[in-house]
């Protein structure tokens, strides 16, 4: 992206181009842009949209009583929709679960602790260190879901931040 609206990109740090490319639904913002390959440079206008991303997705893998249960990311509502698909998969015949965090990026520190406590009856979600080298245990929370639940996690090298805290626990 060489221009956001007529200005230059060049030398101006990324957050700042992407806050110029974002903006509200419904507007419109030029873009100039350079393919790699070709060096061509051509002008793309686009319309704002504000996109919804299904952060939980699930499905029985076939032929089995085994769910395929994926997180995206770790944004707001993650843990509510994780406990909604763990519901689902167990009235679909599901007994056991693969998690996947591959590719994901992470997201919310609070949405991590949930998420591990669907899975984690007792004990520590994780741990944290400060500066002083104290530290604190943060447990995970009473109730999940599936705690009794055989699982597998399946990570990459796109698992990150509160991706990696889940699969740390």
């Amino acid at each position: 992206i060489l221009e956001v609206d007529g200005e230059p990109t060049a030398g101006r740090p990324l957050a700042e181009v992407i806050d110029r490319i974002l903006g509200p639904a419904g507007t419109q913002v030029m873009l100039t842009v350079q393919d790699p390959d070709t060096n061509e440079v051509r002008e793309v206008q686009i319309t704002r949209a504000r996109i919804e991303i299904e952060n939980v997705t699930w499905q029985l893998l076939p032929g089995t009583n085994i769910a395929h249960i994926r997180i995206s990311q770790f944004s707001r509502g993650v843990t509510r929709d994780l406990r909604a698909a763990i519901e689902a998969v167990r009235r679909a015949g599901a007994e056991s679960i693969v998690l996947d965090l591959r590719n994901n990026p992470g997201g919310l520190l609070e949405e991590a602790i949930g998420v591990t406590s669907q899975f984690i009856a007792q004990g520590d979600a994780l741990q944290v260190r400060n500066a002083d080298g104290e530290i604190k245990s943060v447990p995970v929370r009473r109730g999940g879901a599936a705690t009794e639940t055989p699982v597998v996690v399946l990570i990459n090298q796109g698992t990150a931040s509160a991706a990696e805290i889940v699969t740390g626990a």
